[in-house]
């Protein structure tokens, strides 16, 4: 049995609809909880990882760190932000550390950043010229502490090109 509704009629006294419409949401919140779950997961899982890399032979060093970060597609800033989550959610899993975890089921890897990790808010849309740079900057660094081995030619080699960028403005 179809039902066919005519243009201009409204679905939103259709029984069938109002119930889809609530499947769909339901599905929709719940894959979401999941996904940021997910994120979650995956910093505490990293921060692990690194944790258990640092040994009395290894250490994680700038340049380790900016290699590492390079690598996995991630800003060093963020490979320190799992670091740190991880070391103030210890644990042997993650399930351990959500059961006791301080924050609810919908809770954002952003707002576990600011609440128990201490990385103040950006107001929306206030990134200016000088935070554009300096991203560009710290990614330029990132890749060339990976392809030499002094530091001091990493600081000129970016000395270099914040002088190529300022002048092309």
């Amino acid at each position: 049995m179809s039902q066919e509704i005519k243009e201009g009629e409204s679905l939103a006294s259709e029984d069938w609809y109002i119930g889809l419409v609530e499947d769909c949401q339901a599905i929709k919140i719940e894959k979401e909880f999941i996904i940021r779950d997910e994120k979650i997961q995956t910093q505490w899982e990293l921060g692990k990882r690194i944790k258990e890399a640092v040994t009395s032979d290894i250490s994680i060093n700038e340049r380790v760190k900016n290699a590492l970060a390079s690598d996995l597609g991630m800003s060093v800033n963020d490979l320190d932000l799992a670091y740190d989550f991880f070391n103030k959610f210890r644990g042997d899993s993650y399930e351990e550390i959500t059961a006791n975890a301080p924050w609810d089921k919908g809770t954002s890897w952003i707002k576990i950043r600011q609440e128990h990790l201490g990385v103040e808010r950006k107001p929306r849309g206030a990134k200016d010229e000088h935070l554009k740079l300096t991203e560009v900057l710290d990614t330029f660094k990132n890749y060339v502490v990976t392809k030499v081995d002094s530091e001091e030619q990493v600081e000129n080699d970016v000395s270099e090109f914040r002088e190529l960028l300022i002048n092309k403005k």
